[in-house]
């Protein structure tokens, strides 16, 4: 059930990313999974939500967010990177 959990958090990612709608009903459409399943799992709600409410701040609450969301992808993408140098060492 785990990877259903981050799949489906993923899939809310990649509509921001792609700036969809993001309500209940699409996301359950995009991930494939019930509202029940949403309902189930508070961190999708949160998500969900804050991604809902993210239209109605000011430009600078905005940037501030996306600043904050680059600086996440940029350290994940380091790790890749570093596993990537490291199974290639291994080889």
């Amino acid at each position: 059930m785990k990877g259903l959990l981050e799949d489906t958090l993923q899939i809310i990612e990649q509509m921001f990313y792609n700036n969809e709608k993001i309500t209940f009903y699409s996301v359950c459409e995009k991930a494939g999974v019930s509202r029940k399943f949403l309902y189930n799992h508070p961190e999708i709600i949160e998500k969900i939500s804050f991604y809902r409410n993210f239209n109605s701040l000011d430009h600078k609450e905005r940037l501030t967010i996306l600043n904050s969301q680059n600086q996440k992808m940029r350290e994940r993408l380091s790790l890749y990177e570093d596993a990537l140098i490291d199974s290639l060492k291994n080889t």
